[in-house]
C-alpha cells in the first residue's frame, strides 16, 4: 500500500514539509471485509490502532501480505521537530488484494 502525504490534498500541492514539521506517524488497524470505521475513527468492536511507521518523507509503502483480500484502516498524525504528536487525520481504509 502506497501511502502519500502532503499538507494538503489540492491539486499541484507540493510535498514538502510545514516548517516546523518533522514527518508523519502511520498507524494501521486490521478490519473484517466490508467493514466500514465510524468517521469518528472509530473500530469496530475487539479492533485496535497499531503502530507502523514514523516517516519523514513522501511516499511510505506498507507492505502487505496476503493471500486474500484484507481491508485496512489508516491514519496519521504531524510530528515536530521536539516529537509532539499533533491531531489525527480522519481514517482511509482500503481493500488490499493478493
Amino acid at each position: 500500500v502506497r501511502i502519500d502525504w502532503s499538507p494538503s490534498h489540492d491539486s499541484g500541492d507540493s510535498e514538502a514539509l510545514p516548517k516546523g514539521i518533522d514527518g508523519i506517524a502511520i498507524w494501521v488497524a486490521d478490519l473484517p471485509a466490508g467493514t466500514l470505521a465510524q468517521a469518528s475513527g472509530g473500530l469496530p468492536a475487539g479492533k485496535q490502532w497499531r503502530f507502523l511507521a514514523l516517516d519523514t518523507n513522501s511516499p511510505y509503502v506498507h507492505n502487505v501480505r496476503n493471500d486474500a483480500t484484507v481491508t485496512l484502516a489508516y491514519k496519521a498524525q504531524w510530528f515536530d521537530k521536539k516529537k509532539r504528536m499533533g491531531p489525527f487525520c480522519q481514517p482511509v481504509i482500503v481493500a488490499v488484494t493478493p
